[in-house]
């Protein structure tokens, strides 16, 4: 058994080899052949380079398919567990989390539609199909902040990038992040409630305002 199984797994493509755009291709593609995980080091450094990528990324796929490929980016893929592996150097780790707010500055606030997404059976003419991966990445991340990610330190990155995202003028971006911590607020309630509140001094609408609420008390979908 044990041959067999090192002749399979010799059968495929490793990652490592792949250069960044065929990396990429791959993901859009067909992620059955390729060994994405052999080597944890490249992994994070590919992982460090697609935030640092939005715009590009988009120019290649348009936002059709490049809304596909982040949902299985963020999804299925398990590429992001990455960011949770302890054998990989923390700081390494910690730059490409807060690298995430890059591509949500080049991506998401410069192609997403300037409307939220919460509550709606379906879109309207006026969103585009970003908006539809912007809402949700954070709902499918591969962490909440619970106990099997009990790094403290990552933990305290995300909620600290949750908040930056909040800055960013646009209500799409906003939107995603207090979804985002709706669902951390289960595991970080009080430094959840200290964000938020901080947030709702600022000027905004009534929507996003009652998102918010609901979002400090951990009632979020």
């Amino acid at each position: 058994m044990g041959k067999q199984r090192r002749e399979r797994e010799s059968r495929f493509l490793k990652a490592s080899t792949l250069s960044f755009d065929e990396w990429v291709d791959f993901i859009a593609a067909d992620m059955s052949e390729i060994d994405w995980f052999s080597d944890q080091e490249d992994l994070l450094n590919k992982l460090n380079l697609f935030f640092h990528s939005g715009q590009a990324l988009l120019d290649r796929f348009g936002q059709e398919d490049l809304n596909k490929l982040l949902w299985s980016f963020l999804g299925e893929s398990g590429l992001l567990q990455a960011l949770f592996n302890e054998k990989l150097e923390l700081k390494k780790r910690i730059d490409c989390i807060r690298a995430i707010k890059t591509f949500y500055q080049d991506l998401f606030e410069k192609n997403c539609a300037d409307l939220m997404s919460n509550g709606l059976k379906e879109f309207s003419p006026e969103h585009k199909p970003l908006n539809s991966i912007c809402y949700m990445w954070w709902d499918i991340f591969p962490s909440w902040g619970g106990s099997e990610k009990s790094e403290q330190s990552i933990n305290k990155t995300i909620l600290s990038l949750l908040s930056e995202l909040l800055t960013i003028k646009h209500l799409a971006c906003q939107e995603s992040a207090l979804h985002g911590l709706g669902h951390w607020h289960l595991h970080h309630g009080a430094a959840v409630e200290k964000i938020i509140d901080k947030f709702l001094e600022s000027k905004m609408n009534e929507q996003l305002k009652q998102y918010a609420l609901a979002a400090r008390s951990g009632c979020v979908n």
